[in-house]
């Protein structure tokens, strides 16, 4: 078999089964334009379907504020606008946040120059569910206020979703270990918590977003597992 042939094979179950596998789907349709089975489009996102609802479009507005206190440390650390030790004057933040409630639907969250915080998401998987898919969202939100050329990471607070908290809790980080770790792209770790739902968020988003190898997710970390829920951070970079 030829080297070539040897990278379009599919991926093999490693320790994390099936979430390694489709993990490692999503870094090879990120890093591949070529390689088969990818589903997601490349397409510009619209919030229509939400914004044809009163009660929605009303929650379409951001609030324009500071990102949430417990990401100092990220802002310091990634090098993002830091309006926590440089206050800036009301209205004039660069953060934008927003609350969207419909139904199953929920994406609570912030974006930033660079950055999406999703702190509370949901989306009903009904076959009749016609709402847009969280990555979806966040695309367009993040065009919206920002161009998506410049994302460089995506964080997921507070992580209650059963598939990826069962990962995180009893395969990855065991109690009372709380991290942080990082995970470099294609270590067993990284393409289990990849292939997790609330992984192929951050890879869908990619791929929903930007041309198919053009962007790769250089990393997960993973921190705050000794609290309720743990946070996950995927660092994007360019190729």
């Amino acid at each position: 078999m030829s080297s070539m042939n040897k990278s379009k094979a599919a991926p093999e179950q490693g320790k994390y089964g099936s979430l390694q596998v489709s993990g490692a789907l999503c870094r090879r349709w990120l890093a591949d334009p070529d390689y088969e089975g990818c589903y997601i489009i490349t397409s510009p996102q619209d919030l229509s379907y939400l914004q044809s609802n009163p009660r929605l479009r009303a929650q379409m507005e951001p609030k324009i504020h500071n990102i949430h206190g417990e990401l100092h440390q990220q802002v310091v650390e990634l090098g993002l606008p830091n309006e926590f030790d440089a206050p800036v004057e009301k209205g004039k933040s660069v953060y934008r946040n927003y609350t969207i409630r419909h139904g199953s639907l929920t994406w609570v969250g912030t974006i930033g120059p660079g950055i999406v915080v999703l702190a509370e998401i949901q989306r009903s998987s009904h076959p009749m569910w016609n709402a847009p898919y969280i990555s979806q969202i966040t695309q367009a939100l993040y065009a919206q206020c920002y161009d998506l050329a410049g994302l460089r990471h995506i964080i997921i607070t507070n992580i209650q979703e059963d598939e990826t908290s069962a990962l995180i809790e009893d395969h990855i980080l065991l109690w009372p270990d709380k991290g942080p770790y990082t995970w470099e792209i294609g270590t067993p770790e990284y393409d289990a918590l990849l292939g997790t739902r609330l992984g192929k968020v951050a890879a869908y988003v990619l791929l929903g977003a930007l041309p198919r190898g053009t962007r790769r997710i250089s990393q997960i970390t993973l921190w705050g597992c000794d609290a309720p829920g743990a946070d996950m951070r995927f660092d994007i970079e360019a190729v």
